[in-house]
């Protein structure tokens, strides 16, 4: 079966490429990674051990645009319950990828939220904090991944599925990065109080979470793209 008849809603993005919700689609994935920018400046401020003024005001950006994010994702599900070209299955498919899409930038918000009450983190021991900067670069590749995923449905399948297998293969990568940050957290000998402890386990978390949101995006994805539409 050919590549292009095998997904009613890429079917629809390939052929209706100007459609409004498509365009809003892609600015609402655009807002998803401009959300993901953001932490990832906000934590290189913390690191550096900026005034926490300054990391706060980054972090209510990072608010900012989440909620930006959230308002196209609902201008979206208006436009197409007042009616779209789409069947009511397709129509569905595109709630749900949007819906997933936003919980990356949900997910980056929790962790900005976390980070501005680790007033501290600039004084962790610097190979964890390396290891916390090798897993913001390795989170923001895999949520570039996802935009360009997202850009491609509708033009070329092979390449739709292949951006979801790196997407797959970099989030493993994120895994093996909390994996590192918590074995060099039981081997590095610093003074730590539990709450700023339990903080920092759930800023980390909700990085891994970024990853893992892209990850179940980019497994829908695959699954609409290799969905036989009915006849």
């Amino acid at each position: 079966m050919p590549a292009k008849e095998r997904s009613g809603l890429l079917r629809w993005f390939k052929e209706r490429r100007e459609a409004k919700a498509i365009q809003m689609t892609q600015i609402h994935c655009r807002k998803v990674y401009e959300t993901v920018i953001e932490l990832r400046n906000t934590i290189e401020l913390a690191i550096a051990g900026e005034d926490e003024k300054k990391v706060r005001q980054r972090q209510k950006m990072i608010s900012d645009l989440e909620r930006e994010a959230d308002r196209i994702r609902r201008d979206i599900h208006q436009l197409l319950t007042r009616g779209s070209e789409l069947p009511s299955s397709e129509r569905l498919d595109l709630v749900q990828l949007v819906s997933n899409l936003d919980s990356v930038a949900n997910t980056a918000n929790g962790a900005g939220r976390r980070l501005v009450i680790l007033k501290e983190i600039s004084k962790f021991p610097r190979k964890i904090l390396d290891a916390l900067s090798v897993m913001v670069k390795d989170i923001i590749e895999c949520v570039d991944l996802l935009r360009e995923c997202v850009v491609s449905l509708g033009e070329d399948i092979n390449q739709t599925i292949k951006y979801t297998d790196e997407i797959n293969e970099k989030e493993f990568c994120v895994d093996e990065d909390l994996r590192n940050i918590l074995t060099l957290l039981s081997q590095e000998k610093f003074s730590i109080d539990p709450f700023t402890a339990i903080i920092f386990f759930e800023f980390i978390s909700f990085l891994e979470g970024i990853a893992d949101s892209c990850e179940e995006t980019a497994d829908f994805v695959r699954l609409v793209s290799l969905k036989i539409p009915p006849t």
